[in-house]
């Protein structure tokens, strides 16, 4: 019952047609603070912005916990290479070019020490990629260490607010923690789905989750902040509902936005890593206004494309 639930509630072509479309809300929520006076459009995606990268990190934690419950046991072989490492490569190839370019210029560039006490990373952006690999390892150590899925989750949440406090007491920018427990909130979804979907997706359910949420802004109380974007997620999957987006995108025929959407999200990873190097250098040279956004955003998701391409073309050779 409860797959059936999951099918209905936030299947799979759902989720794969959303990320091209949050991740340009993404660039164009960085690009808002690259610029000297952002329109409208780029000041809604910076508060957007936030609630997308918890989307993210909700829809990580759910597919990995869906995975398990679909495999069992034999989901854990080659759990590093294609999880972890899978993520993690594509990073490192950019960080490297983007470092020895920094070197050529001459300009300084963070160290180990860098990203371990400041939070400061090698490539723009990057926090999302070296937090997302951390909460892969949680969720390994969590779920392949312990009996009982109440036990595991747990240690996932003892490990979670272990990094939150990390990041947190280091004054590491906000960005690094505020969404942690979004990922947490997705591996829950996973396996209470149809209680928590029911309860959030009734209108006293989402009423509820828009006063608590109102409310913790009001106090501007920082870390209260962790609390709504637990549910936050679940409430924008039962819009996407209500919407009837979630049916649209399932309809047989694949329709010309369908069609773009698709192909967005083929190449929404390497956007996201690209577009902070396109942003940093391209805004030295074309000023800080329209064009330069429409410019990074163009270029940003043709490397993309590329980009892709390259790491397609690697994996077909290794096989």
């Amino acid at each position: 019952r409860s797959s059936d639930l999951m099918q209905q509630s936030f299947p799979k072509p759902v989720s794969d047609s959303l990320r091209g479309l949050m991740q340009l809300v993404i660039v164009c929520s960085h690009l808002y603070f690259a610029m000297d006076h952002p329109p409208l459009a780029f000041v809604l995606c910076n508060k957007l912005g936030t609630t997308v990268i918890s989307l993210f990190l909700f829809m990580s934690g759910y597919g990995l916990a869906i995975s398990l419950k679909q495999k069992g046991k034999a989901y854990w072989n080659g759990f590093f290479p294609r999880r972890v490492w899978g993520v993690f490569s594509p990073m490192l190839w950019l960080s490297v070019l983007f470092q020895l370019i920094l070197w050529v210029r001459h300009e300084y560039t963070p160290i180990l020490r860098d990203l371990l006490l400041e939070g400061r990373t090698p490539l723009p952006n990057a926090w999302f990629i070296f937090a997302l690999i951390l909460l892969y390892i949680f969720f390994f150590i969590a779920f392949r260490w312990t009996k009982g899925v109440k036990q595991s989750i747990l240690l996932l949440t003892t490990l979670c607010v272990a990094f939150i406090a990390y990041a947190y007491l280091m004054h590491f920018e906000r960005a690094w923690w505020v969404t942690t427990l979004s990922f947490l909130s997705g591996v829950i979804y996973a396996y209470y789905e149809e209680t928590l979907y029911r309860t959030l997706s009734s209108w006293w359910g989402l009423a509820l989750s828009v006063g608590l949420t109102a409310g913790i802004i009001y106090s501007n109380i920082e870390l209260l902040l962790l609390i709504p974007y637990l549910f936050i997620p679940i409430v924008v999957i039962a819009l996407i509902n209500k919407t009837g987006y979630a049916q649209w995108i399932q309809r047989g025929k694949r329709g010309y936005v369908r069609r773009i959407l698709d192909s967005l999200s083929s190449v929404s990873y390497e956007l996201y890593l690209l577009h902070g190097m396109v942003i940093y250098f391209l805004s030295a040279y074309l000023g800080r206004g329209l064009l330069f956004a429409s410019t990074v955003i163009v270029s940003s998701i043709v490397l993309a494309y590329l980009y892709h391409w390259v790491l397609n073309g690697r994996r077909h050779k290794r096989n």
